[in-house]
């Protein structure tokens, strides 16, 4: 089911309770009263669902990132997701306005990485808003006068969340790097330090050794930091958990197995049997989601790593 789908049958499981609208939403985006709450309701069960276990199959990634030489980590921007082309932008009292060629699902607080467009804009963007589903914003301090023409640009979300190391046969986690200028038949693994152990020594100015990475550890602030200097390009190759995906438009359809998407309606219904009287409903919404639930843990959760 698709997002605007999930809104119809949460509806129809509520159908002839209190507040009841009469009919099924027929959008996600202009509504008001109780339909506006089916929405939302869908939206924040599913990010609750996502978020419950960090260690959910369906949300495993694998990215790649180059570093340059005399780095000791970096900030990873890696995506899955398909560029989303855009069409143009305005400038206005610091905030510039995209429009793209087509629907885009980026949500407020979404990181993207803006490519093919003027170098003021180019990198990495934190999205303010959505006004549409064409449309987005984000801040600039951008000095100039017209704002350089976006033809030919791309914004693509990063949805890089947390690593998701390999395990080697010993047991110890390791993602891999490999020469840029050699490529993948270079790899080798770089192997994982918890960071109580990294910050005691590496991060304690005492790193100044340069060559390939051989060790690595996940900072507080999300930087992948190496135990030594690179000393020349390398691609690092990293599994990664992704963010907790967001439902924007009607036609978005949940990455769980088709399967469990019942779950989303279940979930939300206990969010209905919160807001009135409908305990009947809510019961019963908590009895479907616990069954349903189990059986997914069950099929999607892996080992840890």
């Amino acid at each position: 089911m698709n997002y605007l789908q999930l809104a119809q049958r949460l509806h129809q499981e509520i159908a002839g309770g209190p507040n009841d609208p009469g009919t099924d939403p027929d959008a996600v985006t202009g509504l008001s009263g109780e339909l506006l709450r089916y929405a939302s309701w869908i939206q924040s069960a599913w990010i609750d669902i996502q978020q419950e276990r960090t260690d959910w199959r369906w949300m495993w990634r694998t990215g790649t990132q180059t570093v340059t030489a005399g780095f000791r980590g970096f900030t990873p921007t890696m995506t899955s997701q398909s560029a989303v082309n855009l069409a143009s932008g305005v400038l206005s009292s610091g905030v510039v306005t995209v429009t793209t060629d087509a629907a885009h699902p980026f949500y407020p607080g979404d990181v993207v990485t803006i490519a093919g467009a003027n170098a003021n804009f180019t990198g990495t963007q934190t999205i303010t808003s959505t006004p549409s589903t064409t449309t987005f914003t984000f801040d600039s301090s951008y000095g100039g006068g017209d704002l350089p023409a976006m033809t030919d640009a791309t914004a693509t979300l990063q949805d890089f969340d947390m690593p998701w190391p390999y395990r080697a046969n010993s047991g110890r986690p390791y993602i891999q790097c490999y020469l840029a200028a050699t490529g993948a038949t270079d790899t080798q693994p770089i192997y994982y330090y918890p960071w109580h152990e990294y910050g005691g020594f590496y991060d304690a100015g005492n790193m100044t050794s340069t060559g390939r990475p051989a060790g690595f550890s996940f900072s507080p602030d999300r930087i992948i930091q190496f135990t030594t200097i690179t000393d020349a390009p390398y691609t690092i190759v990293v599994p990664y958990r992704k963010k907790p995906q967001n439902l924007v438009l009607p036609t978005a359809i949940p990455e769980m197995p088709a399967q469990f998407h019942m779950l989303i309606v279940w979930r939300a219904l206990l969010y209905y049997g919160t807001s009135n009287e409908a305990n009947r409903a809510a019961a019963q919404a908590q009895l479907f989601y616990n069954r349903l639930m189990n059986k997914l843990k069950i099929e999607q959760v892996g080992s840890p790593v």
